[in-house]
């Protein structure tokens, strides 16, 4: 009987081995709220570009697991533009951007990585999830890349039950990361197609770090701005009463 048993799992863990298991990871869009309580926006139109062909390929790891993170992603990354920018457009190639009535083009890209799926358990328990925002003037010169990282996890009644839901869960953090670093944009000015010297320097996110630093400034206004930003991310728990306290401090020291 013993055999039979080591008999039949080793052909379970064969067949699910064989298997290329497709999983869902889009996030729940409902989460994607504004950064702000106000929901003010940033005074910039911006397009976004992810190309057809990246859509359209599938990711493919090392645990057997398929899955289409371009796909997944674009209708909630659209949504977290639209909540920090003015208006967000998708366009079908980089080169619309000089044609569009947009201020900034933003280019996404996106890398996985799966853990706790083997044989006999396949949904991960653990995803990570790195999102970049390539941002370029709307005549293609590079102003800067932000990189955050979303993690998510799962339990075992959970991802059997939902399959992607580790997935969802790291999109989702890594979309609302992304919000928070875009919306430390500052932006001076009336025109619809400001001068690149009127953006402030933007945030750049180290690729290991997940939260936002602040971009400096000397202005009493925007070190208000930047007082209240402090604020709101220590309340999302996006910083750490460490970076809070040293961060405050070089603010106030900078008066």
């Amino acid at each position: 009987m013993k055999s039979i048993k080591l008999l039949l799992i080793g052909m379970m863990s064969f067949l699910l081995t064989a298997c290329i298991n497709t999983i869902n990871i889009k996030p729940d869009i409902t989460k994607i709220e504004p950064y702000t309580q106000s929901g003010e926006r940033l005074p910039l139109h911006v397009g976004y570009y992810i190309p057809e062909t990246t859509v359209a390929t599938p990711h493919i790891d090392e645990n057997k697991l398929r899955y289409f993170a371009y796909r997944d992603m674009e209708i909630a990354y659209q949504k977290m533009l639209s909540n920090v920018f003015k208006s967000a457009t998708k366009l079908t190639s980089i080169q619309d951007a000089s044609s569009s009535a947009v201020d900034l083009l933003i280019v996404p890209s996106v890398t996985t990585k799966t853990e706790g799926s083997d044989a006999l358990t396949w949904p991960p328990t653990r995803f990570i999830l790195n999102l970049t925002s390539n941002i370029q003037s709307a005549d293609g010169k590079p102003i800067t890349t932000m990189i955050v990282t979303g993690i998510g996890t799962a339990g075992s009644a959970e991802r059997l039950k939902i399959t992607g839901i580790a997935g969802s869960r790291a999109m989702e953090d890594a979309l609302l990361k992304m919000q928070s670093a875009l919306s430390s944009y500052r932006y001076s000015g009336e025109t619809s197609k400001p001068a690149q010297s009127t953006l402030a320097t933007p945030v750049i996110t180290k690729k290991d770090e997940t939260s936002p630093t602040l971009a400096p400034s000397s202005s009493a206004a925007t070190v208000s701005e930047r007082l209240q930003l402090l604020n709101e991310l220590k309340a999302k728990g996006l910083i750490s009463q460490k970076e809070y306290d040293d961060k405050r401090k070089a603010i106030i020291d900078a008066l």
